[in-house]
């Protein structure tokens, strides 16, 4: 009842039914991912199944074994029926050197060992990579204070065409965050923007920790010499709705978008 679903037909004679709820680890951190799986017919070899985690391109670490040596006897695949549901659980160390935070993606896939043949794969997550530290604001940022969905904007700095956003995250969110920075002009004209999750797309707000701080950086747009006032938001990637905005004298923002203030572009 735990278990969820995916329902994921890997090759022509697997189904990868679902996954328990991912852990949060830290670098160094011991750790299980459990899938269930089901096959629609008798598989005449055992087949093993590799586990990988990514952080965008970046492989941060895989475990490889029989499917079915997970759980308790081991049953490997030649031994299944079909229609009978699998747990199997796999054991993974996360490296110490590993880079946090980062929300990770897995990539299951089930092959022979013997001919490497890949039967199929798929990707699910995101399972959180954070030693859940707390915010701290450099001296010099700018103080905002404000709230946009669960999370606290604390504060911003602009150096070298890059704002940074330090964020102190509240309690879970459920909107696959996107935040998108505009500039405008001194007659408040729209002149151009950017959109991208938090952290260049590998900290998905989806999995940011209640407490801890995250420290965001984006370019700014590109846009021709001048001064431009900066606003922000977050919308939700899946429903491209915009998350309530809160200024720190509670004001709400009906158009969800916040005014940080004026940035001047070489």
């Amino acid at each position: 009842s735990t278990a969820r679903p995916l329902n994921i037909p890997i090759g022509d004679s697997l189904t990868l039914l679902g996954y328990e709820p991912l852990p949060v680890v830290a670098p160094g951190d011991p750790f299980f991912i459990t899938l269930y799986w089901q096959n629609n017919k008798p598989i005449p070899t055992d087949l093993y199944a590799t586990v990988q985690l990514f952080g965008g391109d970046l492989k941060v670490a895989q475990a490889d074994q029989p499917i079915g040596t997970g759980s308790f006897p081991d049953y490997p695949t030649r031994q299944w029926q079909p229609g009978q549901i699998i747990r199997d659980t796999h054991f993974m160390q996360m490296p110490d050197t590993a880079p946090a935070p980062l929300s990770l993606t897995l990539l299951v896939a089930a092959y022979e060992r013997d001919t490497g043949n890949r039967l199929g794969e798929t990707t699910f997550g995101y399972l959180p990579l954070t030693r859940r530290e707390p915010l701290t604001v450099p001296p010099g940022a700018q103080l905002v204070n404000a709230t946009i969905g669960t999370a606290a904007l604390t504060a911003y700095a602009i150096h070298d065409r890059m704002l940074t956003l330090y964020w102190q995250a509240g309690a879970s969110m459920s909107e696959d965050g996107i935040i998108f920075v505009h500039l405008f002009d001194s007659n408040g004209n729209f002149v151009t923007g950017t959109d991208s999750r938090p952290m260049n797309g590998l900290y998905s707000t989806l999995v940011w920790q209640t407490g801890e701080g995250i420290v965001d950086e984006h370019a700014l747009p590109d846009a021709p010499p001048g001064a431009y006032m900066i606003k922000i938001g977050v919308y939700d990637a899946a429903s491209q709705t915009r998350l309530t905005v809160v200024t720190a004298n509670g004001e709400t923002m009906a158009d969800g978008v916040l005014t940080l203030g004026m940035a001047a572009i070489p």
